[in-house]
């Protein structure tokens, strides 16, 4: 802070001594006017952001609002989904006789492995 006032006090005085008291405030002028110009544009850089910042929803992703709606969901006309009373059906079969199977041809390898020794 002391540097620039010592640097403002220098450019002063060189302004009062060229050109007197007139000298000094066209200085002061062209200051402010910078000043100004930068204000101005910080403005708007800050109505910009502003204007960006509104667009966006200030609430969470999971809030926003973005949820599937119920009217969308189908419509069974009364009925449960799935299958309805009355339906025969199809059942697989039971894959225990396959692993008795499996089971039995094992032991018959096991029991030839032996028997060859």
């Amino acid at each position: 802070m002391k540097d620039r006032a010592e640097t403002l006090r220098q450019v002063i005085q060189a302004a009062l001594d060229q050109g007197g008291v007139d000298a000094v405030v066209e200085l002061v002028c062209r200051i402010i006017y910078e000043f100004e110009s930068r204000i101005a544009a910080q403005d708007g850089r800050i109505v910009e952001l502003e204007r960006r910042l509104n667009s966006n929803s200030n609430k969470q992703p999971s809030s926003d609002g973005h949820k599937r709606k119920t009217s969308l969901r189908k419509n069974y006309g009364g009925r449960k989904p799935g299958c309805q009373p009355g339906h025969s059906g199809q059942t697989l079969l039971s894959q225990s006789g396959r692993s008795q199977t499996l089971l039995r041809d094992e032991q018959l390898h096991v029991n030839n492995s032996y028997a060859g020794d």
